[in-house]
């Protein structure tokens, strides 16, 4: 499933930060084009190429095949494995901004 952000409205995020990023940088202006790549690498790099975390913790083992069908596939926002990735994402992401705080990034 390759999501198209462009087709979203503005207020409508995607699911992948790296559609974010390219929101920031080409459609809002709130970040440069150099800052996106590097973030973008960044978290190539943590998800050793992986398209999405889902992926990276599938390949990993730490989701069931069927967690992470559902979270791609299907499945209400409330089911217990989209919460499980979304508390998942959020404490990545916010262990990323507390990193890059601490290098003054």
């Amino acid at each position: 499933m390759v999501h198209d952000f462009m087709a979203d409205s503005r207020n409508n995020p995607s699911p992948y930060i790296c559609d974010n990023l390219k929101r920031l940088a080409g459609l809002l202006g709130k970040i440069t084009e150099g800052e996106r790549e590097s973030a973008a690498n960044v978290i190539r790099s943590r998800l050793e190429s992986e398209f999405c975390v889902e992926d990276w913790l599938w390949k990993r083992g730490e989701i069931t095949q069927a967690e992470y069908r559902e979270v791609l596939y299907g499945g209400s926002p409330e089911s217990p494995a989209r919460q499980k990735l979304q508390a998942y994402r959020l404490n990545w992401l916010l262990e990323l901004e507390r990193e890059f705080a601490s290098k003054g990034e």
